[in-house]
């Protein structure tokens, strides 16, 4: 599997994300999804699907603190030897904590359990846009290297990507919706175009519209849009077959530059 650069570390640049694990599903009006994930999604299961991932040459997960996750990852590295490289999303105050408070304990966490890399998620970073509250994003994101993570900002909208980095908040790299299916990026036009103007790493997620695209589209579509990396939720069964596709789309790019 072809790496690329984030920070110091070497980083597949296809990502396994951790929705699935969380329970965190996009099925519109099914309900039951969500249920369905976190019971199929146990702690031997996570684990299994991160060593199929490193298996397969995909070394980097990309997930949230929550309890069984980090067991997971705990479990992971008894049975390995070694953590899996992982990047944290730091989500919403979901707890109402306080957004301060929330995301400085969530970074403590992410840093404490060895993450490489940490980001504000996409809702949330949009939220403290949305009041004004820019200045607590270049605490957080100072608050991150201190803990010598990566550090990141992550959006749905390209024009946010664009004010932060126009803004010099501090971020390393970005992290941003783009597919061709509508789902959350009404502007992959403007995606592109802000990946090819930010001289800086960008991971790509919802890349297939959460299940409303296929992935031999989904995945060439973000590559040769200037991705650096795809995040894309796996269940164990299609590790394999998605890591020998990103191998080929990105081969088949080398040997047929655009």
């Amino acid at each position: 599997m072809q790496t690329a650069k984030l920070g110091d570390y070497h980083v597949s640049r296809l990502i396994c994300a951790g929705n699935p694990f969380g329970g965190y599903a996009h099925g519109g009006d099914l309900v039951y999804l969500g249920r369905l994930f976190r019971e199929y999604f146990t702690d031997k299961k996570i684990t299994e699907t991160l060593q199929l991932c490193t298996a397969n040459g995909i070394n980097t997960a990309l997930i949230e603190t929550e309890d069984n996750i980090l067991r997971s990852l705990d479990l992971y590295e008894k049975v390995m030897g070694h953590r899996i490289q992982w990047i944290c999303q730091i989500p919403p105050d979901r707890r109402k904590l306080g957004l301060m408070k929330h995301m400085k304990q969530q970074i403590e966490i992410a840093a404490g359990n060895k993450a490489i890399a940490a980001f504000i998620q996409g809702g949330a970073t949009e939220g403290i846009f949305a009041e004004n509250r820019t200045e607590e994003l270049r605490e957080l994101i100072a608050l991150m290297k201190e803990r010598c993570m990566v550090a990141g900002i992550c959006s749905h909208k390209p024009v946010i990507i664009e004010k932060a980095e126009e803004l010099d908040l501090g971020a390393e790299f970005y992290m941003m919706t783009l597919n061709k299916v509508d789902y959350c990026c009404d502007d992959p036009e403007a995606a592109k175009c802000a990946m090819k103007n930010i001289n800086k790493p960008f991971i790509n997620f919802k890349v297939l519209g959460a299940g409303r695209d296929n992935p031999e589209s989904g995945f060439r579509h973000a590559f040769e849009a200037g991705a650096t990396f795809i995040a894309v939720g796996m269940f164990d069964f299609q590790v394999k077959e998605n890591a020998e596709l990103v191998t080929r789309i990105l081969k088949n790019m080398i040997a047929t530059p655009i």
